[in-house]
């Protein structure tokens, strides 16, 4: 009998995909758990997997589409001559045409175009799992379709891995590539422009928002920073500030679990663990991958972390698991040159941290003006969980602690 192969839940707040490709044609035989097809969201690309083995029959939803969750994009039966069922209204309901740009940009430049290794979610948990940094993993072979590096392959350059590693620091990643717009042009929204356009709208619709800014001397964390630095530099990761607000927000959040909440069918959720989400820059947009745990994590693993899902968002190879469960977010326009930004809230958190651009001004210190590097941070929250008291403790709380960084 013909199985449904249906689109997944992605994701908390996904309620379509994009289909990238399929990885196998009608007529295929299929393991259980082989790739059958790439999906892109507004979060992830990932790959959909066969629930049991057989010979994939028909596609419903062809690549360059977009279908809604529960949708079936495929069947696949025990032998090709088995029956296909007809397509349903149903079917095609569940399933529309992809932007034009969209459509355009899944397609390669030219046939012949070498594309970059792949990774299995699988691979990229243990790589993550070993330290293993997206520069390191991108140098090995993959024995598998299209230089596709499987979990046998990563395994096998485990047992042989150097006990350390490589001093060199990784090659920064390149800016999110923005496709040329023509001023008077109507231009189609991506899939993924269109669903942050509806998360963004949603949320303002649901927490009346507010922010609260402060100032603060990023001086005692500059000089540690520059301290250190090198001896990260050699264990393969670069030392940047967004890690030490990250660690800011964990060990403000401790004490102030209203700003690690959330409203969850009319109650409030104080929540155990501290997940921050990281906004991080992509071609077409934004994504958020998620620290899990994160106040289980020192200064090292938290840049470890940042290293590691950051690289995984701008390579397009994060796992759906890595964009849920944040409780709280950081963001840092300052990366571009903002002085501030004030961000709206990831829904259903609390409320979400904006860092401006770290910036040498003078300022006064004892009567006496001395040039010191400053950084605006901004408290964007939900006006329904807290209180501009209670923000600007939390606020109050980050500045304290990064002014006696030690």
């Amino acid at each position: 009998m013909a199985v449904p192969i249906e689109m997944p839940q992605l994701g908390e707040s996904v309620v379509k995909g994009a289909i990238i490709r399929w990885l196998k044609e009608p007529g295929d035989a299929v393991n259980e758990y082989d790739p059958l097809v790439e999906v892109e969201t507004d979060k992830v690309v990932t790959e959909v997997t066969a629930r049991q083995s057989g010979v994939l029959l028909r596609i419903v939803v062809p690549a360059g589409e977009t279908a809604q969750v529960g949708a079936i994009l495929a069947y696949l039966g025990e032998s090709e001559d088995e029956a296909i069922p007809e397509q349903t209204s149903a079917e095609v309901s569940s399933s529309m045409p992809a932007p034009a740009s969209t459509i355009s940009r899944l397609e390669p430049a030219t046939p012949a175009a070498a594309k970059p290794a792949r990774f299995s979610p699988v691979v990229l948990r243990i790589a993550a799992e070993h330290d293993v940094p997206l520069v390191e993993l991108q140098a090995i072979k993959g024995q598998g379709k299209a230089g596709r590096v499987r979990k046998r392959d990563f395994l096998a350059y485990l047992e042989t891995r150097p006990s350390s590693p490589s001093a060199e620091a990784p090659e920064p990643l390149p800016e999110p590539a923005q496709e040329p717009l023509e001023p008077g042009a109507a231009v189609e929204l991506s899939p993924m422009r269109a669903a942050i356009a509806e998360h963004m709208l949603r949320s303002v619709q649901t927490s009346p928002h507010v922010t609260s800014i402060f100032e603060v001397d990023m001086s005692r964390v500059a000089a540690y920073r520059q301290a250190h630095r090198q001896a990260f530099e050699r264990q393969g990761f670069s030392l940047g500030y967004t890690a030490f607000f990250v660690q800011a927000a964990v060990e403000t959040l401790r004490g102030y679990p209203l700003a690690n909440a959330s409203i969850k069918d009319g109650r409030l959720m104080l929540h155990s663990d501290i997940n921050i989400g990281l906004a991080v820059a992509v071609a077409g947009g934004l994504l958020v991958p998620v620290i899990k745990q994160a106040q289980a994590l020192s200064l090292a693993g938290l840049v470890r972390a940042i290293d590691a899902l950051a690289g995984r968002a701008r390579t397009r190879q994060l796992t759906p698991d890595e964009v849920q469960g944040g409780t709280f977010t950081v963001t840092n326009p300052g990366m571009q040159g903002a002085l501030l930004g004030t961000a709206i809230i990831h829904q259903p958190q609390a409320a979400i941290l904006g860092v401006g651009a770290i910036v040498k001004r003078p300022v006064v210190i004892d009567d006496a003006i001395a040039i010191r590097p400053m950084v605006y941070l901004c408290l964007t929250y939900d006006h329904r969980i807290m209180d501009g008291f209670g923000a600007n403790q939390v606020l109050g709380k980050m500045k304290d602690y990064l002014e006696s960084y030690s």
